[in-house]
């Protein structure tokens, strides 16, 4: 099997690799923080060069239920985390608020897929939360946090824009200068490729926090537990917010709404937040990478 091929089969091990990797020699990442947005920039460019823009525009043929879906998923399940979670600890709930309000994973639709989820429907809620999120999120946190948090909302409107239209319009323009032949006999390998540059963000990542983690390990398991805690409740939130749609719709909503883009909140952490709140993004590497099994066994049980 092409190595490729292998590390998108086994993602998890390469994830989890980079936290031990990152845990155990952090001087060697600490130094990367500047490559951190190219990478993010890297990953969307090859994930925007293989979508198929027609499928999602079959999903928009109820432009109403993307409507609905976008606004649960992008601004009503953020607040609600945010304002349950303010009244317990207000690092945490920024924290858990900017991984809500994150956009979802760019392997969403991959992960759709295997829990026989409808991946069109992953798709077309993918794309246009990117094009949501630089006005989105700045406005989320000025309005939630605004008065205990001095936020830049037009400098991270800016750093959204920047990590997510370039790669667009690149991606498009690679497109239109012929290169579709050359794309779709190679973008069998984008997925590894992706996980290899995700790995390296959760590298650089856990390195920059290694010594907060080591110091504070009681904080650390409370924060896992709460981080484990939102991804579970995101799931289900995602199925039941089409609680009348087919099992294969439900499913891509559960996976969709479940599977943040956690290395785009991290980025977003380390440029805007504390460590305290940068942490809990980092945490999120372990749900991510954990849930997706009993996730499918789950799905096996559910009509």
């Amino acid at each position: 099997m092409n190595i490729l091929k292998l590390i998108e089969k086994y993602f998890w091990a390469v994830l989890l690799s980079a936290l031990a990797i990152g845990m155990l020699l952090p001087e060697y990442g600490k130094d990367l923080e500047p490559m951190l947005t190219p990478i993010l920039m890297l990953i969307l460019f090859f994930v925007f060069l293989k979508t198929d823009y027609l499928l999602i525009l079959k999903q928009f043929k109820n432009p109403t239920f993307i409507i609905y879906i976008l606004t649960l998923f992008l601004i009503i399940i953020p607040s609600a985390t945010y304002l349950i979670m303010s009244s317990i600890d207000e690092n945490l709930a920024i924290g858990l608020l900017l991984l809500a309000a994150t956009p979802p994973a760019v392997a969403a639709p991959v992960l759709t897929d295997i829990v026989k989820g409808d991946r069109s429907l992953s798709l077309a809620i993918v794309i246009p939360s990117y094009l949501f999120a630089p006005i989105v999120i700045p406005l989320m946190f000025s309005f939630w946090t605004g008065a205990r948090l001095d936020i830049d909302g037009v400098g991270m409107s800016k750093v959204l824009l920047l990590m997510i239209f370039i790669p667009l319009v690149a991606s498009q323009i690679v497109k239109r200068l012929g290169a579709s032949r050359i794309i779709k006999k190679t973008e069998e390998y984008f997925g590894g490729i992706n996980i290899l540059l995700v790995g390296a963000i959760v590298f650089v990542a856990i390195s920059m926090q290694a010594d907060f983690i080591k110091e504070n390990p009681e904080k650390i398991t409370t924060n896992l537990a709460w981080v484990y805690g939102l991804f579970v409740i995101m799931q289900i939130a995602g199925y039941l917010s089409g609680f009348w749609r087919k099992k294969e719709d439900k499913l891509a909503l559960a996976i969709t709404k479940g599977y943040p883009n956690n290395a785009l909140a991290t980025v977003l952490a380390l440029q805007f937040f504390t460590p305290e709140i940068v942490i809990i993004t980092v945490l999120s590497q372990f749900p991510w990478n954990t849930l997706i099994g009993p996730s499918k066994w789950v799905s096996k049980h559910l009509k």
